[in-house]
């Protein structure tokens, strides 16, 4: 049945407008690949070991154990976004590594980002203690103000990394010991997670519909009869 009041037709824009916002300032998590709790796909992931390789494919997939880890000491692990990230997330489908990386111990002193100079330490949280047992890892941070974009393998795109630079005794210790399945991340946008582009296209087709139902709705007529 066609809408032919004022009053629907600004009951319908209110509840759009509504559901806009919500999309807008409460975005859902991405439904593709990254791991439950995470809102993006790795954008880089790259292992110095004398030489670059890149797993991005891999850390965006599910599948058992196809992201590897360096095997040597002193490699480095790049972790890359186009955008802004506070936490990094690791599936493990298998395990044997003996307690996790603490806080304040020698692999956790690694973890560094770029200041547009040079790299700098960061201090990271192990949510999960890592590496001890399987299913979901995290490591959190809050990003530091001068964090910068660089390309750290002649990507020809910019990106947001942070690195486990000269990964010794830790990584020493996952060798051989773990199955990572996949890796993803969680944006940050001053605290909050920035809406996926979906959840846009989503906002612009129901304000759209909004506008277009608002001007275009034929009115009802006035009635001919009414007193003056």
């Amino acid at each position: 049945m066609p809408v032919t009041s004022s009053v629907q037709r600004s009951i319908f824009f209110v509840l759009s407008a509504w559901l806009a916002l919500v999309l807008t300032f409460f975005p859902t998590v991405a439904s593709a690949t990254p791991i439950s709790g995470a809102d993006l796909d790795m954008g880089k992931l790259y292992i110095d070991d004398f030489g670059f390789t890149e797993y991005t494919t891999e850390a965006n997939n599910a599948t058992a154990a196809d992201v590897s880890w360096p095997f040597t000491g002193g490699a480095s692990v790049y972790f890359g976004s186009t955008s802004k990230f506070q936490k990094i997330y690791f599936y493990l489908s298998a395990e044997n590594v003996s307690g996790g990386w603490t806080p304040g111990g020698d692999e956790m002193n690694y973890f560094q980002f770029y200041n547009g100079t040079d790299w700098e330490n960061i201090t990271v949280t192990n949510d999960t203690g890592a590496w001890d047992g399987t299913g979901i890892h995290t490591f959190s941070f809050t990003p530091d103000a001068d964090w910068a974009v660089s390309q750290v393998n002649s990507e020809g795109t910019d990106y947001y990394y942070i690195r486990i630079n000269g990964c010794d005794t830790g990584c020493n210790q996952m060798n051989g010991s773990i199955d990572m399945d996949q890796v993803s991340l969680l944006s940050y946008s001053g605290g909050a997670a920035v809406p996926e582009l979906s959840d846009l296209l989503y906002v612009l087709i129901i304000a759209g519909s909004a506008v277009f139902l608002w001007y275009k709705v034929p009115r009802r007529p006035a009635n001919p009869y009414a007193s003056a």
